[in-house]
């Protein structure tokens, strides 16, 4: 697989050894803190001419940037029975708080989480209500660095996808008082079905270094 892999990289930088550009993306903060950086940084240094710009912002609003011509490229969160775009992998959603975090059962659960128009907020609220959880949101923030610094100071709880918990959080899944949370899905998302050498470039780089992955 790896030799293949690597055969097909030579074959399309040998089609386009000149290639250049720009290529705008789009991103969530979560997914554009952890998983963006070394994949583009790989892809920078095979094309170097290409010059790649990140905007984060929550999915639904960088579509609707890309539906207006702002954005070539968009990786955007959805629920498993409303995918579009082009699926890059799944994901499961966790509870996740600071080492020491202890709940208490009668009080609400007060939680960190991304603005409303996300859809793992959407789905955790959804999980708490089914439940009849009380809960309340300390935080709202676009920021995974402002999320994880919450979560750390015992602020409250947050749900993220597997591959973007920080190392330092504590998974809660089971635990008395959070219900099971539903899987999400990561998909590729372009603005011009004929798109520029380049921008095709940096799409097929994504799909094939971001995914699938088994979690």
């Amino acid at each position: 697989h790896r030799i293949l892999k690597i055969n097909d990289e030579a074959l399309a930088h040998l089609r386009v050894p000149e290639a250049s550009g720009l290529v705008r993306i789009g991103a969530p903060d979560d997914y554009a803190t952890s998983m963006l950086p070394s994949i583009l940084s790989k892809f920078s240094s095979r094309y170097p001419l290409i010059r790649i710009e990140v905007q984060c912002d929550l999915g639904v609003d960088l579509l609707r940037a890309q539906s207006e011509g702002a954005l070539d490229l968009v990786l955007a969160t959805h629920r498993e029975e409303n995918v579009f775009g082009e699926v890059v992998r799944r994901e499961p959603l966790h509870w996740v708080a600071a080492q020491g975090y202890v709940d208490d059962p009668a009080e609400p659960l007060s939680l960190v989480l991304f603005p409303k128009g996300c859809v793992c907020r959407e789905l955790a609220l959804g999980a708490l209500e089914n439940m009849e959880r009380s809960w309340n949101v300390s935080y709202a923030t676009r920021s995974l660095a402002v999320m994880e610094g919450a979560i750390l100071s015992g602020a409250g709880v947050g749900v993220m996808e597997a591959s973007v918990i920080p190392a330092g959080l504590r998974i809660l899944d089971g635990e008395p008082g959070f219900p099971p949370l539903p899987g999400v899905v990561i998909s590729l998302h372009r603005w011009q079905r004929e798109e520029a050498a380049h921008v095709s470039l940096v799409a097929d780089h994504i799909l094939s270094d971001l995914g699938p992955r088994k979690v």
